[in-house]
């Protein structure tokens, strides 16, 4: 076999060409095995980690399995059967204002259809649940109706997070009792 003009035989090139080819299979491996890692630890982070640190640099906890002992269940404003299941749909009452939640907390079963409605008294404000991905921005005399099932039993945390009464974080338990 005679060289070409770059001074390489045809089986050279072949040579080349594979090792190329090895290369790009390997680096394209190595990435999809890299993203599929962090992918992965994302997903055991968010599902094993119920914590955030707020700028104070206190910890926050957004939900624990426990539920206290005394819990009993919040008597809702209107209560209604969901036919053909254990469910109730029950309507819950949350006022915001300058010295902090109506209630701090409020108590439900698990799988029961929840309303909660906000109401600013006194001024603008938001409402979030973390762990269930709510957040409402309420102005004062507005109410804002969220609504949603729990699904797991334990004690959730629900808090005005950035338009705070008198600037301070204030916070709830949200706390699901097994059916």
């Amino acid at each position: 076999m005679s060289p070409d003009k770059f001074g390489m035989t045809k089986k050279q090139w072949i040579i080349l060409g594979l090792l190329v080819l090895f290369f790009v299979v390997v680096s394209l491996f190595g990435i999809s095995s890299k993203n599929k890692n962090l992918i992965t630890k994302q997903e055991n982070e968010s599902t094993s980690t119920f914590t955030d640190v707020v700028a104070t640099g206190t910890k926050r906890v957004e939900f624990v399995s426990e539920i206290p002992k005394d819990a009993t269940e919040t008597i809702p404003k209107e209560q209604y059967a969901v036919g053909g299941s254990n469910s109730s749909f029950g309507v819950y009452e949350i006022g915001i204002s300058k010295t902090g939640f109506s209630q701090t907390n409020l108590t439900v079963k698990k799988d029961d259809f929840v309303k909660v409605e906000v109401t600013g008294v006194d001024g603008d404000y938001d409402f979030s649940i973390p762990q269930y991905g709510t957040y409402a921005l309420v102005k004062q005399g507005e109410t804002k109706k969220i609504t949603f099932i729990p699904s797991t039993a334990g004690t959730f945390l629900f808090e005005c997070r950035d338009k705070c009464p008198n600037g301070q974080k204030i916070n709830g338990r949200f706390i699901v009792l097994p059916k």
